[in-house]
């Protein structure tokens, strides 16, 4: 028999939990022909949201990019360009057919095709560092001028890349986007402060271009709802105590909770029984599976930065800049301590949301807490 919780992949129909309103609001955006930037912490399941509305939606052509493996503005250019290719060109019609096309709208580089190692085209471009962004833009500007049939709903995933891969690169898209009729874009990204740098700084050519939607934790009822479903449909018992662990661990984080829910579902499969017992046996499989990395992580902070993150771990809901606080946990002065907090959300390891702190992994504040014990 198979888990049926999956974690660390796209998720998609039976295995994708819920999200009912975000799923709507997606679609009535893109069905307006508007855009949207979508910020969700890591692993929230933007990916996830974005390819299933995708999947979903009728009428509207969609085409996904991820940003994240992107190494340069030269790259971007070569990639995007063959995602365009393979999601708007009638590939019918031959290669020649494409190339001819291509080197008519991109009037500064000669496009090359090759196959790759199972035999599928790939478009090449040997671009001048003086042509990379005139080259770049009209590569943007394809998804107008391709006059396609259906409206057009490019997602550019991770989006707050553009600013490591040139900083440029924002004015460019933003110049062109602006012109373009029936096509629209789904900015996502992980980084609150790039992308807020980008969509709400008056400065920024993105400023305002679209509406801001943010994905945070599914409710716990409906969490609850999936998992009692996952477990029905591969006729395995689940207690809803157990349940209530779960989410109490993964605080109702997608990622976390299908991780949770998976390690529940392999030792209720090999008949551990939910007894008093279970809740420890399940706590330390998901602890022992991490701890290396938890290690690695943990040795590369400072002295400062473990100490503020075992008071996030031990707090509950108090202030960690409170005198009492600072007194308990041998914290040292608060300038210090918000030089560690920034650390910390740098390297994303806490989150801050309306003016306190957390975990970005639950699983990793169980672990620093017990290394305290």
């Amino acid at each position: 028999m198979v888990n049926p919780f999956q974690f660390g992949k796209v998720v998609r129909d039976k295995q994708f939990c819920n999200r009912q309103r975000e799923l709507h609001d997606l679609t009535s955006t893109i069905k307006s022909g508007n855009s949207l930037w979508l910020y969700s912490p890591r692993r929230f399941g933007k990916t996830s949201l974005i390819i299933n509305v995708f999947s979903r939606i009728e009428n509207v052509k969609t085409v996904y990019f991820d940003l994240f493996n992107i190494r340069d503005n030269r790259e971007f250019a070569t990639k995007y360009l063959n995602i365009l290719t393979h999601e708007l060109f009638t590939w019918k019609h031959g290669v020649t057919s494409i190339l001819k096309k291509l080197s008519d709208y991109l009037k500064n580089v000669t496009p090359t095709v090759s196959l790759d190692a199972i035999g599928n085209p790939s478009i090449g471009l040997d671009i001048k560092p003086k042509e990379i962004s005139r080259t770049i833009e009209s590569i943007l500007e394809l998804p107008q001028k391709l006059n396609y049939p259906k409206p057009i709903c490019i997602a550019f995933d991770e989006f707050q890349e553009v600013e490591r891969l040139d900083p440029f690169l924002k004015n460019i898209m933003r110049s062109v986007f602006q012109h373009q009729q029936d096509v629209s874009y789904i900015f996502l990204g992980s980084k609150e402060s790039l992308m807020n740098a980008i969509f709400s700084d008056a400065k920024s050519p993105f400023f305002q271009f679209g509406d801001k939607m943010n994905l945070g934790p599914i409710s716990s009822s409906d969490l609850t709802s999936y998992i009692k479903s996952m477990f029905n449909e591969t006729k395995l018992p689940i207690q809803q105590s157990t349940i209530e662990n779960i989410l109490q661990l993964s605080e109702c984080h997608p990622h976390y909770t299908q991780y949770a829910a998976y390690v529940a579902w392999d030792l209720i499969f090999q008949d551990i029984p939910q007894n008093d017992n279970f809740k420890d046996i399940w706590l330390s499989r998901i602890i022992e599976s991490q701890s290396d990395a938890f290690r690695t992580i943990y040795e590369q902070l400072n002295a400062n930065q473990r100490k503020v993150l075992y008071a996030l771990s031990d707090l509950n809901g108090q202030s960690i800049l409170a005198n009492d606080t600072m007194i308990k946990y041998n914290l040292p002065p608060k300038s210090t301590i918000n030089t560690a907090l920034n650390s910390l959300l740098r390297k994303t390891l806490i989150l801050r949301s309306n003016g306190s702190y957390k975990f970005e992994n639950p699983i990793f504040k169980i672990w620093i807490n017990r290394l305290y014990d």
